[in-house]
């Protein structure tokens, strides 16, 4: 049974668990074609957000957060996945957030997120894909510390190292739960 908390408090937001009766916020979240344009493509059956919360319930190498504020209101999505523990390495990513969540709580949910990977699971590094027209999400990355890796038509893959991650982890401080 590997670590997995059910709950991970921040400084002004909060990590649940996400359960079943969240797919309808996440099927909301994934299907808002402003939100969806850098993303996956989902099925437009919400029963199939069902299935895939509990086949994520069932694996050893995942962690899915729902990004709420301290009154439980849900704003956004986060995910860790294809963890490889021996390795060391992950995969960041699923970031959602609502078009109204506080302009902090992306900046807050990547510190809570690295925060469990590097702290908590002890990981090495993380491997980011991110699409190339996604300009906001490269350059965000790249401020926390991502690294460029390499390219394809469509991607950038970017990684971030627990070294890298620490150093620029104290000029975020500020919005970290310490």
């Amino acid at each position: 049974m590997i670590y997995r908390p059910k709950f991970i408090e921040g400084r002004s937001l909060d990590f649940r668990e996400v359960e079943e009766s969240d797919a309808e916020f996440i099927f909301k979240l994934r299907t808002d074609n402003e939100l969806n344009k850098y993303i996956s493509s989902v099925s437009d059956n919400i029963k199939d957000q069902v299935e895939f919360i509990r086949r994520y319930k069932a694996k050893d190498n995942e962690y899915y957060y729902v990004v709420q504020d301290k009154k439980g209101a849900a704003y956004g999505l986060v995910r860790l996945y294809n963890i490889n523990f021996e390795t060391g390495e992950f995969v960041p990513g699923s970031w959602l957030m609502k078009r109204d969540a506080p302009n902090h709580f992306s900046l807050e949910s990547m510190l809570l997120i690295y925060d469990l990977a590097f702290k908590k699971l002890n990981l090495k590094h993380g491997i980011l894909d991110v699409k190339k027209k996604n300009k906001r999400v490269l350059a965000g990355q790249e401020r926390f510390g991502a690294e460029y890796l390499r390219e394809d038509d469509l991607t950038v893959y970017l990684v971030i190292t627990r070294e890298k991650y620490f150093q620029v982890r104290e000029r975020y401080k500020k919005f970290a739960k310490d």
